[in-house]
């Protein structure tokens, strides 16, 4: 007789517990709705951080082609003298300047390309000694694309080309510049072109 207010007593506290309580279905729903939310927070999070990262590169990769540009362009257009290299396919890619020093001489520099660096080394005279180096450009894709990176025009505007015979090349009235730099693997490469008109141009042996 005493045990049955005992069990129904039990049986209440039981339910009110399990009104009271989580079943642990409930949890589990929980738990997976949570890290739903956080995963798509973290995607989100990482995809602003990507898309932040690849801007900031591209700027700075924009910063390294307008001044290695504006140094390569100011090498053509003081230009005194103008060596092209002896092997033809290098004429594009490769050129040797007299320019002025800016301490009111002269001097010899060398652009070339080290793997896909742009460099700029200062000669102590056509015998190629190397007084400095400077890489003025990283991960360059002009060799890889096969796109040109120096143009030379004569004094018509007609493309001097690989057929036309080297002593074309110092005459040159106008030079055009194509540099391609490597952003990221999945992005094309950052482009940019100008010109230099040259304005040291030896009248005596050029016409």
């Amino acid at each position: 007789m005493t045990s049955r207010p005992s069990t129904r007593l039990r049986r209440r506290a039981e339910h009110e517990y399990n009104d009271d309580g989580f079943t642990l279905l409930e949890i589990l729903i929980v738990i997976v709705v949570l890290g739903l939310i956080t995963f798509g927070a973290l995607s989100m999070v990482v995809a602003m951080t990507s898309q932040e990262y690849g801007q900031q590169a591209r700027a700075n990769a924009q910063d390294d082609l307008t001044n290695g540009m504006r140094l390569l362009a100011r090498d053509l257009q003081g230009a005194q003298e103008v060596i092209a290299p002896p092997i033809i396919e290098q004429r594009s890619t490769e050129v040797t300047l007299l320019v002025p020093d800016g301490a009111g001489g002269t001097e010899y520099v060398h652009w070339h390309f080290e793997g896909t660096d742009l460099v700029r080394q200062q000669l102590l005279d056509l015998s190629f000694t190397v007084v400095s180096s400077q890489i003025v450009v990283t991960d360059i894709a002009n060799v890889a694309s096969g796109v040109p990176v120096i143009e030379w025009y004569d004094a018509s505007g007609v493309l001097i080309t690989d057929s036309s015979p080297v002593s074309a090349i110092p005459c040159a009235r106008l030079a055009t510049i194509t540099l391609e730099k490597s952003v990221s693997p999945t992005n094309p490469p950052l482009v940019l072109q100008s010109s230099a008109a040259r304005r040291n141009l030896d009248g005596s042996t050029c016409s």
